[in-house]
C-alpha cells in the first residue's frame, strides 16, 4: 500500500467472516479467542442497521443475544485498555489462560477482588465446575460472616437496651429514696412542731410504726428492682456468651470445610499429572498460533511477507556469491559493507 493511502473501510461482511473464523477455530474457547470475538461483536453491532441485531446474530453467526452479550461482557471486563500488536490483550496474566466458561464464572466476583481470588484458588488449573463451587463457597462463607456480625450487633443493641432500662429503674429507685427522705424529714418536723392544746397529741409509737412501715415498703421495692436488674444482666450475658460460642464454632467449621476442599482441589490438580499439563500447553500453543494468524491476515502484513520472501531468495543468491569470493580480505570488506547497510537501515544497535 502506498505511503499515506487511506486503509479500506471495514464492512459488516468482513467483520462477520472474521467472527466465524475465530469461532470455528476456538474449539475449547480460551480467553484470547473470547476477547477477539467480543471486540468484533462490538464492531459489528455498530455496523448492523438499527433493529436487526438479533436477526443478524441468529442468521449469520448462530448466536443468541445472550451469548453475544456474554462475549462482549468478557471483552469489556478482561480486555486491556490498550490494543496489543496482535489485537486485544488480557488486562492481567492471571486471566490469560482461562477458558471462556471460567471467565464467565468469575464475573460474579467483584472486579476489585477478582484477580486475587483467581490466584488464590489457582483458577487456571481448576475445572469450570470446581471454580463455580469455589465461588459459591466464598459467597457462603462471606454470608455466614455477615450473619454472625449481624447477630453480634443485635446482641450489643440488646445489652445497650438492658443498660438503658437499668438506668431508668435506677432513676425510679432514687426517686423512691428521695420520697422516703422527704417523708422522714416531714416526720421529724412534725415531732419538733409544738402541739396545740385543742389537738390531741399523736401517739409517738404509732408514728414510729408508720415510719418503719414506709421504710420497709420502699426497701422491699428497692430490693425487688435490684434483683430484677441482676437477673436481666445475667441473662443478657449468658445469651451473648452463647452467641459468641456459636459464632466461633461456625467460623471454625467453615474454615475446616474450606481447607478440606482446598486440599481436595490440590489433590485433583496433582492427580491430573502430565496429561493435563500437555493439554494446557497444546491449547496455549494453539491460541498463540491463532493470534499470529490473525495478526498476519492484514493487507500490509501480506505485502511485507511477500517482500520478506523475495529478500530471502536474494539473500541465498548473495550467500552463494559471498562463498565464491577469492580471499578472506575481500570477504571481510563485503562483511563491513553489509554491516554498514544494516546500520543505515536502523536494524542494528
Amino acid at each position: 500500500m502506498a505511503a499515506g493511502a487511506a486503509k479500506p473501510a471495514r464492512t459488516l461482511d468482513m467483520v462477520t467472516a472474521e467472527i466465524k473464523f475465530l469461532d470455528a477455530q476456538a474449539g475449547r474457547l480460551v480467553m484470547g479467542h473470547a476477547l477477539e470475538i467480543g471486540r468484533r461483536l462490538r464492531e459489528a453491532k455498530d455496523l448492523v442497521p438499527y433493529g436487526e441485531w438479533g436477526e443478524y446474530l441468529e442468521k449469520q453467526l448462530g448466536y443468541t443475544q445472550t451469548t453475544a452479550n456474554k462475549l462482549m461482557k468478557v471483552f469489556d471486563e478482561y480486555g486491556a485498555s490498550q490494543m496489543g500488536l496482535f489485537g486485544p490483550e488480557v488486562e492481567s496474566e492471571t486471566f490469560t489462560n482461562l477458558t471462556y466458561s471460567k471467565a464467565l464464572a468469575l464475573l460474579s466476583v467483584p472486579r476489585e477482588e477478582r484477580e486475587q481470588f483467581a490466584r488464590e484458588v489457582d483458577a487456571e488449573h481448576l475445572s469450570t465446575r470446581e471454580l463455580q463451587a469455589a465461588i459459591r463457597e466464598r459467597d457462603e462463607a462471606r454470608k455466614a460472616l455477615e450473619d454472625t456480625k449481624e447477630e453480634l450487633h443485635e446482641t450489643a443493641e440488646m445489652l445497650d437496651k438492658t443498660l438503658e432500662e437499668r438506668n431508668a429503674r435506677g432513676v425510679i429507685i432514687r426517686e423512691h429514696e428521695e420520697s422516703l427522705a422527704a417523708m422522714e424529714k416531714e416526720l421529724a418536723e412534725l415531732k419538733a412542731k409544738p402541739i396545740d392544746v385543742a389537738v390531741q397529741e399523736p401517739d409517738p409509737a404509732e408514728i414510729e410504726k408508720r415510719a418503719q412501715e414506709i421504710a420497709a415498703g420502699e426497701a422491699e421495692k428497692f430490693a425487688a428492682h435490684e434483683k430484677q436488674l441482676k437477673a436481666e444482666a445475667a441473662a443478657a450475658k449468658t445469651a451473648l456468651e452463647e452467641k459468641l460460642k456459636n459464632a466461633r464454632a461456625q467460623a471454625k467449621a467453615e474454615r475446616e470445610k474450606l481447607e478440606a476442599q482446598l486440599k481436595e482441589a490440590e489433590g485433583k490438580i496433582a492427580a491430573a499429572g502430565e496429561a493435563e499439563k500437555a493439554e494446557t500447553e497444546k491449547l496455549r500453543a494453539e491460541a498463540e498460533a491463532l493470534k499470529k494468524q490473525i495478526a498476519m491476515s492484514g493487507q500490509e502484513i501480506t505485502i511485507f511477507k511477500l517482500r520478506f520472501s523475495a529478500w530471502q531468495d536474494a539473500y541465498k543468491l548473495m550467500a552463494e556469491a559471498f562463498a565464491a569470493l577469492p580471499d578472506e580480505e575481500t570477504k571481510e570488506k563485503m562483511r563491513a559493507a553489509i554491516r554498514a547497510q544494516v546500520k543505515a537501515w536502523g536494524w542494528a544497535e
